[in-house]
């Protein structure tokens, strides 16, 4: 939804559309890592950062580009 829909400048909905994925991303990093801290397990906050960061920008790219394939805007 940018400026044809809604008539708001794309870099206004740019800037609000990333900040809500980072504080996705930041809520479920911390909530993954008080589970692994209280399940006891073995692993480092750097893998799990890792880890979590890669497939959850993997799976966001392909959500997000599975949302618009086939689209006059694409």
């Amino acid at each position: 939804m940018t400026w044809s829909h809604w008539q708001v400048p794309p870099f206004t909905t740019s800037v609000f559309f990333v900040l809500g994925v980072l504080t996705l991303y930041w809520v479920t990093y911390n909530w993954l890592i008080s589970w692994t801290h209280t399940r006891r397990l073995n692993v480092t906050d750097e893998t799990v950062n890792t880890w979590y960061g890669l497939i959850y920008m993997v799976f966001f790219a392909f959500a997000m580009q599975s949302l618009i394939v086939g689209q006059s805007d694409s």
